[in-house]
This record gives structure tokens, C-alpha cells and sequence, in this order.
């Protein structure tokens, strides 16, 4: 089977390694979990989206769940052809980088909610940043075709190549769900 493990360590507003991100690239399906301990407790949500093919735009199914609520759907006819549900977007700044443009206009899908609103990644010189309604949401620091570093709206992400670089520090509740996720625990 042909998977690409990406994982990233997650942080606060305040930079403090909080939890982790950590997504199974595959030919047609894109898992993510992002898992953190918060002054609230802990935070789990997993996503799982599915393709006819390699390509992002070509979704056909997703399901998240996360400490609140179960969501699942499919891609409708009535759909935008460019929606791509949010959990995608590290598929779709890849696809960016490797095409050399500057821009990839799309329909976000919010997993959650179901709601839409177009959106536009922009690549300038080491970032990528996704905007919606000229609005920044997200940015992506890269080198060459690979995410680095990540600001989400004010928390962070930061890649790591090394399983305990990434589980060091969490608590315990973290590291289990991670490493399940990582032996292949699916939703």
C-alpha cells in the first residue's frame, strides 16, 4: 500500500507543544487527527476523506468526529465541481506547490457545519497562506514542495520526522490516541 505519514506537533496561541497533528496520505483517502489537551481537557477530532482518485477535487465521501459530534457525508451533485472539504487542504497546498502557480481558487466545505464559502490559496515567496472572503484564515510555511510550519488562526503546527520528538512532553491521554492513530486506528 502506498501511505505517506505526515506528523506535526501542535501548539497553543502561546507556542507551548500542546498536542499533535498527524495525517495518512494515500492513493484515495486522506485520514487526520488532530489531538491536544487544552485548559478544558482533551481534544480529539479525527477526519477521514475519500477519492475516486489522487486528486483532492475528486472526493466522493468524508466522515469527522470529534468530542461533540459525528458528521458524515457525500459529495452532492448540486456541489460546487471545486468544493474540497477543509480537512484537504494540506492536499491542496501540495497540489499548489507542485504546479509552480501562485494561486488555487476553491469551494472550502466546512466537515463540520456543511457550510461553503470560496476560498483562494496564495503562494509568495516561503508561505502559503489560504484567504476566504480576503479574510487570512491559515498560513503554511514551506521549503521547497513541504509544509514546515503551520499558524491555524493563532495555534500552530510544526512538522517532525521523528515519533518521539512528537509524542515528548504530551500527556499520556494524547500519546494513546496518537499512537493508535499511527498503528492504523480508524474512526
Amino acid at each position: 500500500m502506498n501511505q505517506t505519514v505526515v506528523t506535526e506537533t501542535f501548539h497553543s496561541e502561546g507556542g507551548i507543544k500542546v498536542g499533535a497533528i498527524v495525517r495518512r496520505i494515500e492513493p484515495t483517502s486522506l485520514s487526520t487527527l488532530l489531538c491536544f489537551t487544552s485548559p478544558d481537557g482533551l481534544h480529539h477530532v479525527e477526519s477521514r476523506i475519500e477519492f475516486d482518485d489522487e486528486n483532492p477535487f475528486n472526493w466522493t465521501h468524508y466522515v469527522q468526529h470529534d468530542d461533540e459530534a459525528f458528521v458524515e457525508r457525500d459529495k452532492q451533485p448540486g456541489d460546487p465541481a471545486n468544493v474540497v472539504p477543509g480537512h484537504a487542504e494540506c492536499l491542496l497546498v501540495s497540489r499548489l506547490l507542485e504546479s509552480g502557480e501562485a494561486e488555487l481558487e476553491f469551494t472550502l466545505l466546512d466537515e463540520r457545519t456543511g457550510q461553503m464559502r470560496p476560498a483562494v490559496l496564495v503562494h509568495k515567496g516561503d508561505e502559503v497562506g489560504l484567504y476566504s472572503e480576503d479574510q487570512l484564515l491559515n498560513r503554511h510555511r514551506v521549503l521547497g514542495d513541504e509544509v514546515i510550519a503551520s499558524d491555524w488562526e493563532g495555534n500552530g503546527s510544526r512538522l517532525v520526522h521523528d515519533v518521539n520528538e512528537l509524542l515528548d512532553g504530551l500527556d499520556d491521554a494524547t500519546c494513546v490516541r496518537v499512537r493508535n492513530f499511527l498503528r492504523g486506528g480508524e474512526i
